[in-house]
């Protein structure tokens, strides 16, 4: 790692020719991004991620006119102005991959995003504090295969024509916090079903109180993560979930599912964490229980706080995956005879020692476990 100030008479910034440079993971203890960098006439790849820059992008950058690939992300919030973010979409015509994540964006209009090149392939743009409507449509990008917007703080519909993005992959616009960005019906639908590559959604705190949920079974049945934590929805718990057999990451916590959880979660087998939690009027029966923790292996999370199941043995407990790292089922009404080798259960897998939650209603006991 390199450790220090990054000068503008650095030796670095005499290496003319270069055309790829990676700087990452280095600590340049908050320096400024050198107006320098856009000298390098020849980049075609710039990465300066987690190399604790501050202050503001100059806007030198934008005359890196090859660029193919452009990575700012998590420094210490270095600023972005509107007049050197629309220098850089009006110059960086080539480019395909943009990450910009922890730059501090709050004076740019998200609708001038549109500017962007229409040949990008991935776009994220986490936590910038991009505020205002969510860009009205988004069809240029039809060569998109990673578009992450999260935890921004956009208001509106998300637009009809995000179906239109045939090639996404990873689709992340989580964390816009209060609701006020949302999801209808007719968007999602289409969403669901013109998006047969998507592997990852991750779409927590928005608005999908209108969203059926059964409709979820619509997905790409290739959905390897599905996090839908706090996003409103109500009704009963999809009927099924077999399909979805490349699913590891479920989260579908804190919304207002009812009903039984289906018996054929237990197909699943490759899932590693399911959330299930604070959805109070959701049920498993003995059979479902005992069909998850027989089947799903490699199973490392297990959440299903004030779920009820009053009906499940404590003793069943016993036989989760010896992979298991999480496991919390407070308030979920399990009463009975405690497990018989609690102290012999353990989480080997658990960073810090392993957590056992288990809680009634009335009475809670929770044992932490080393």
């Amino acid at each position: 790692m390199l450790y220090g100030t990054l000068h503008p008479n650095s030796t670095l910034f005499s290496l003319h020719h270069l055309q790829k440079l990676d700087l990452f993971d280095n600590h340049f203890n908050s320096s400024h991004i050198s107006s320098r960098f856009g000298q390098f006439s020849n980049l075609t790849h710039l990465n300066l991620n987690y190399s604790v820059f501050a202050g503001q992008v100059p806007s030198e950058i934008s005359q890196l006119s090859k660029l193919f690939s452009l990575d700012l992300s998590g420094n210490y919030y270095p600023s972005l102005e509107p007049i050197s973010f629309d220098k850089l979409v009006r110059n960086l015509t080539q480019l395909r991959e943009l990450d910009l994540s922890r730059v501090n964006m709050s004076l740019v209009v998200p609708n001038s995003l549109m500017n962007l090149s229409s040949s990008l392939s991935s776009l994220i743009l986490n936590s910038c504090r991009l505020q205002g409507k969510f860009p009205f449509s988004m069809r240029k990008f039809k060569h998109l295969q990673q578009l992450e917007l999260a935890e921004n703080n956009f208001t509106g519909p998300i637009p009809y024509d995000l179906e239109q993005l045939t090639e996404l992959v990873s689709l992340a616009l989580s964390g816009n916090e209060n609701d006020y960005l949302s999801l209808e019906p007719i968007s999602f639908d289409k969403l669901v079903q013109n998006l047969t590559q998507l592997r990852e959604l991750y779409l927590w705190w928005v608005n999908m109180s209108l969203v059926v949920p059964n409709s979820l079974m619509n997905l790409s049945s290739s959905l390897s993560s599905l996090v839908l934590y706090s996003c409103g929805l109500q009704g009963k718990f999809p009927s099924s979930m077999r399909k979805f057999k490349h699913l590891q990451l479920l989260d579908l916590r804190k919304n207002n599912l009812t009903g039984p959880i289906p018996d054929d979660l237990g197909q699943l087998t490759e899932l590693v964490s399911i959330d299930l939690s604070f959805n109070d009027y959701l049920s498993v029966e003995p059979s479902s229980f005992d069909k998850i923790i027989q089947n799903l292996t490699k199973l490392r999370g297990l959440r299903l706080g004030y779920v009820n199941m009053p009906l499940v043995t404590p003793n069943s407990l016993a036989n989760l995956s010896s992979s298991l790292s999480a496991l919390s089922l407070w308030g979920c009404g399990l009463h009975g005879k405690f497990l018989d080798n609690c102290w012999g259960f353990r989480l080997p897998h658990a960073r810090t020692g392993g957590v056992l939650i288990f809680a009634h209603r009335r009475v809670k006991h929770t044992d932490t476990i080393f």
